[in-house]
């Protein structure tokens, strides 16, 4: 997938609209991550002109093509599935653009240690929130869902606002962040236990290598808006 030009500082962002799914706002989130410097205006809406001239479209528009960032997982020709797990719209997205989101929240870890914790947050974030969407048997469910999905009903079944998406994906966006940020500290002070087992030590590491590679990882001000602001 190419980068998307440096200049372009405003992307145009679609998803479909109506009641949305935990999947999809953390697809969102992780796009805001992984865009951080840009400022992310998102449509919500199931209108094939508004895909056209969209930098990003996901989960709508019923079209798979990571090259012109077309992200439907509901089509036939997506990936279909990792160790039996089928990718829902937050895997399609973790899939081509996690490692962008964990570099934006660690930029100063070494690549193996971006891609490891990428693995971490897909084994244990993203496969049980994919699980849960398709009610895959067989892998566990994120205890997370059920209460974003609830807040649909802020303004009523029939009338999701984009307000209550911000406010789901905000939620999704901490949550995302924090997953990255442990798991950079796991590493780490896993490294750190190698290192001194090598040296003939035996000791556990201290809580002080785990903070410091969370520490290692920074706050990241993500900048999304209706796209209507």
């Amino acid at each position: 997938m190419n980068p998307l030009p440096e200049h372009r500082k405003n992307l145009k962002i679609v998803t479909r609209d109506g009641t949305f799914q935990v999947g999809q706002v953390f697809a969102f989130a992780s796009l805001a991550l992984a865009y951080h410097d840009r400022l992310l205006h998102l449509v919500r809406s199931s209108d094939p002109a508004e895909m056209e001239d969209a930098d990003i479209v996901f989960d709508a528009g019923g079209r798979y093509d990571p090259q012109r960032r077309r992200f439907d997982h509901d089509r036939k020709h997506r990936p279909s599935e990792r160790d039996g797990v089928r990718l829902g719209a937050f895997g399609l997205i973790w899939q081509h653009l996690g490692l962008l989101a964990v570099s934006s929240v660690c930029p100063e870890i070494a690549l193996p240690t971006a891609v490891a914790i990428w693995r971490h947050v897909d084994m244990h974030l993203v496969r049980p929130i994919d699980a849960g969407g398709h009610s895959d048997p067989g892998c566990p469910r994120a205890p997370l869902a059920g209460n974003l999905n609830e807040m649909n009903l802020l303004r009523g079944d029939d009338d999701v606002s984009d307000d209550a998406f911000f406010n789901a994906a905000g939620v999704a966006n901490a949550l995302l962040w924090r997953t990255i940020a442990t798991a950079s500290g796991d590493l780490t002070s896993g490294q750190a236990a190698g290192s001194m087992r090598r040296s003939g030590y035996e000791r556990s590491p201290s809580c002080h290598n785990r903070c410091t590679g969370a520490r290692s990882c920074r706050p990241v001000a993500v900048r999304m808006v209706p796209a209507t602001a």
